[in-house]
C-alpha cells in the first residue's frame, strides 16, 4: 500500500520514502489542529472580549443603562460572590464556563436549582456537559450546550 502511495506521490512531484516516512491518521491530525486552536480560546480573558455581545451568555454582565456608581458597587459584590464559589473574574471565559459547569455537576443543590430554573423558564432540562482533553469536539459540545441553556 505504501509503495502505491509512493508512486502516486512521485507522479505529482512529491517524494515519499516508504521506509523512513509515515502517514498520520487524519483524525489525529484534525485533533491536534483543533487542540492548538482551542489552546488560544482557553487563554482569552474576559477583558479581551466585547462583553456587551456576550451579556446573556455566562454570568450576565451589568447593563450599560445603570448608573456608574451603582454598577461599580454591584460588580464588586458580584466579583466577591464569584470568588467565594471558586470562579475568579480574571480567568478566561472558557475557564469560567468550565468551572461553573463543574460546580453545577458536583453539587446536588445546584443541580436541583438548575432543574427548577429550567421548569420556570419552560426550557427542556439538559444536563451541562464537560469537555474531555483528548476529544476536541467535546469542547464544541460543551459550549453548544451552554449556549442552548443560556436562558436558564
Amino acid at each position: 500500500m505504501f509503495k502505491e502511495f509512493a508512486s502516486e506521490c512521485e507522479n505529482i512531484g512529491a517524494h515519499f520514502d516508504t521506509r523512513n516516512q509515515r502517514v498520520r491518521c487524519l483524525a489525529h491530525v484534525v485533533n491536534l489542529a483543533c487542540q492548538d486552536a482551542l489552546a488560544v480560546l482557553k487563554t482569552i480573558r474576559v477583558t479581551d472580549v466585547d462583553i456587551s455581545r456576550l451579556s446573556d451568555f455566562v454570568f450576565d454582565s451589568q447593563s450599560d443603562e445603570t448608573d456608574s456608581d451603582t454598577t461599580t458597587s454591584e460588580s464588586s459584590e458580584e466579583e466577591t460572590s464569584r470568588s467565594d464559589i471558586g470562579i475568579e473574574p480574571k480567568q478566561s471565559l472558557y475557564s469560567r464556563i468550565r468551572t461553573a459547569i463543574q460546580m453545577v455537576r458536583k453539587s446536588a443543590v445546584l443541580r436541583e436549582s438548575f432543574k427548577e430554573a429550567c421548569l420556570l423558564k419552560r426550557v427542556k432540562h439538559k444536563m451541562l456537559t464537560l469537555d474531555a482533553p483528548h476529544r476536541w469536539n467535546s469542547t464544541f459540545y460543551m459550549l453548544q450546550r451552554v449556549s442552548e441553556m443560556r436562558e436558564v
